[in-house]
């Protein structure tokens, strides 16, 4: 069987940072469909956040939220069954999380998140060269 994708995808991130206060607001929006296999998914994520840098402790503390809104659709056939399933979000999580510059290269961060259907924790070490 032959199948065919499309991928559309646009983002952005705005910023702002005043002393040691800081806000950001991250939004991207996708959509992708598969033809051959009846796969599609429309996204869009928005992730509004504001924080405080403390001090020249390298430590930064962050809250805000997540809104996701999506919706995936699968739809086939196993011999004489015809199949359609559809999965959407719950709108908005919490999130709050920690970021730890140790040098001028390296910084670990650690964000939880909560919302009616999705929970989570993101751990990342990063380097920068």
């Amino acid at each position: 069987m032959a199948t065919s994708s499309t991928i559309t995808a646009v983002g952005t991130t705005l910023a702002y940072g005043h002393k040691q206060f800081f806000t950001t607001v991250d939004a991207q929006y996708v959509s992708t469909s598969v033809s051959g296999v009846g796969v599609s998914l429309d996204a869009l994520v928005v992730t509004p956040l504001i924080g405080l840098n403390i001090g020249d402790s390298g430590w930064r503390i962050v809250v805000g939220g997540q809104y996701q809104d999506y919706q995936r659709q699968l739809k086939g056939q196993l011999g004489d069954i015809r199949f359609s399933a559809t999965q959407t979000s719950s709108r908005w999580s919490t999130m709050v999380g920690m970021q730890k510059e140790f040098t001028d290269n390296w910084e670990a961060s650690l964000m939880a998140q909560s919302g009616n259907t999705r929970e989570g924790f993101t751990f990342m070490l990063g380097k920068r060269f």
